[in-house]
C-alpha cells in the first residue's frame, strides 16, 4: 500500500499503541521508524507506573494547580487502563501494581510531601501519608533515615519488553503496517495530502518510498522536535540522556515501587530478583539536530555511584547486592514536565503525542490521541497537553 488514513512516525509505546487503538477503529495506519520497534525510551526505562506526583511538579503546585489536577486525573485513568490492560490485549506484560512509596529523609521533604498528599487527595488519588513507626511494618527494608512516606496502593511496575511489542502485535493483527529501519527523509502537505518520502535499507542498499495519508502523528519521542522544526513548528521537546542500573537477582526484598520527594531515585525489584535503580540520572549526550540525527549517549559512572548512593541511604540491604550493568536511554522531555498531545496548530493535518511520563500514561494518552484524530471527543480533557501553550 503507499496510501493510507494515518501516518504514524516513531514504533516506541505511544506511536504502537496509537496505531492499535487508530486499527481497532478500520482506520489504514503505516507506522516507520528508523530502527525497530521500542528500541529507545520505550524499551529502555525501567518500566515504572508512578502515579504520585514528582517531585520536579510539586514546586509548581502554586502557579500550575489547574493543569497538575488534571494530570492526576488523567493518572486516575492511567490506573484504571493498566488494571485491564493485559485483559485488552490477551497477553502477559507483567505488570504488577503493589503499591509504591515516595519517600522523604529531612523536615523539609516531609513538609512538601504533606503539601503533595493534600493536593492529590483534593482530586481524587488516595494518597496515604505513612509515619516512620508505621514504616517499620509496611517497608522494613527501608532505613532509619526515613522520616516518612507518601503511599499510593495502585503503584507499580510493568515489563516495558513485552508492552510495546504487544501493541505492536495487535495493531498488525487488525491490519496496521509497520516500516522498520526506515527514517523520514521529507514531509510535504499538497493537495490536502501528506506526502511522505521514507528511506530504507531492506537489502543494504538505500531505498526511498513515497507514501500519502491525510493525517500525519509525530511520535518520535526525542526526534519529535527536529521533524516538527523542518515542518516549520516549534514544540520543545527537549533531548535528555538518562541511565539506568540492575543488580543480580536477590531475594525478595523490595515489594514496593519506590521514590524520593527530595532526591533522584527509582527503586524497584523485579519478579526474577533483580533491583532496577534509576530516577534521572543523566548521561553524557551528543546529539547534533536534524531527520537523519543519529545521538551517542555515553554512561557517567560518577552518576552511577551518585545514583546507587541515594539507593543505600533509603534501602541499606541494597549496598550489599552487586550491580550487573548501566544503560543508556534517550527522552524527550517539556520544560512543564507535563505530557504533550494533539493537534500541531501551524501545520495542517498533523498530530504529536509525547514528553514526560510516556510509559506511565502510555496507553491513556494513545488512546485519547486516536480519538482527537478521529474527530471524537476524549475521555478526558486534554487541552494542558495541546502543544500550543508553548
Amino acid at each position: 500500500m503507499s496510501n493510507y488514513d494515518v501516518i504514524v512516525i516513531g514504533a516506541g509505546i505511544l506511536g504502537s499503541a496509537t496505531a492499535f487503538y487508530l486499527s481497532k477503529k478500520g482506520v489504514k495506519v503505516l507506522v516507520a521508524d528508523r530502527t525497530e520497534p521500542n528500541q529507545g525510551a520505550s524499551g529502555r526505562n525501567a518500566g515504572s507506573l508512578h502515579f504520585q506526583l514528582e517531585s520536579s511538579m510539586v514546586g509548581s503546585l502554586a502557579s500550575n494547580p489547574e493543569s497538575l489536577g488534571n494530570l492526576v486525573t488523567t493518572n486516575l485513568q492511567a490506573i484504571e487502563d493498566w488494571r485491564g490492560l493485559e485483559a485488552d490485549l490477551g497477553a502477559d506484560l507483567g505488570v504488577a501494581m503493589h503499591g509504591g512509596l515516595m519517600v522523604a529523609e529531612t523536615a523539609e521533604d516531609v513538609k512538601l510531601l504533606k503539601t503533595k498528599n493534600r493536593f492529590e487527595t483534593q482530586h481524587g488519588l488516595h494518597t496515604a501519608f505513612v509515619e516512620r513507626d508505621e514504616l517499620k511494618s509496611v517497608a522494613p527494608y527501608l532505613s532509619s533515615n526515613v522520616l516518612a512516606a507518601s503511599y499510593v496502593a495502585q503503584e507499580g511496575h510493568a515489563n516495558p519488553r513485552f508492552v510495546t511489542p504487544t501493541y505492536v502485535r495487535k495493531a498488525q493483527e487488525n491490519g496496521a503496517h509497520f516500516l522498520t529501519g526506515t527514517r523520514v527523509d521529507t514531509l510535504r502537505h499538497e493537495n490536502n495530502q501528506w506526502q511522505v518520502e521514507l528511506l530504507s535499507r531492506p537489502t543494504g542498499a538505500e531505498e526511498k518510498r513515497t507514501v500519502s495519508a491525510d493525517v500525519v502523528l509525530i511520535a518520535a519521542g526525542a526526534w519529535s522536535a527536529p521533524i516538527l522544526k523542518y515542518m516549520g513548528s516549534q514544540v520543545p521537546l527537549e533531548p535528555v540522556a538518562l541511565q539506568m542500573n540492575v543488580s543480580e537477582r536477590i531475594k525478595p526484598l523490595i515489594p514496593h515501587l519506590v521514590q524520593h520527594i527530595g532526591k533522584k531515585l527509582s527503586l524497584k525489584q523485579t519478579a526474577e530478583g533483580n533491583i532496577l535503580i534509576g530516577g534521572g540520572w543523566s548521561a553524557k549526550l551528543r546529539w547534533e539536530s536534524g531527520l537523519s540525527a543519529s545521538p551517542e549517549t555515553v554512561i557517567v559512572p560518577a552518576n552511577i555511584c551518585a545514583n546507587l548512593r541515594v539507593a543505600e541511604s533509603v534501602a541499606p540491604e541494597v549496598g550489599k547486592v552487586h550491580l550487573l550493568r548501566t544503560w543508556t536511554g534517550l527522552a524527550g522531555v517539556t520544560p512543564d514536565h507535563l505530557p504533550v498531545l494533539g493537534p500541531v496548530s501551524e501545520v495542517k493535518n498533523c498530530f504529536i503525542v509525547g514528553g514526560n511520563l510516556s510509559f506511565t500514561l502510555g496507553p491513556t494518552l494513545a488512546r485519547m490521541t486516536s480519538q482527537l484524530i478521529c474527530g471524537e471527543a476524549t475521555d478526558l480533557p486534554v487541552a494542558m497537553y495541546n502543544p500550543g501553550r508553548f
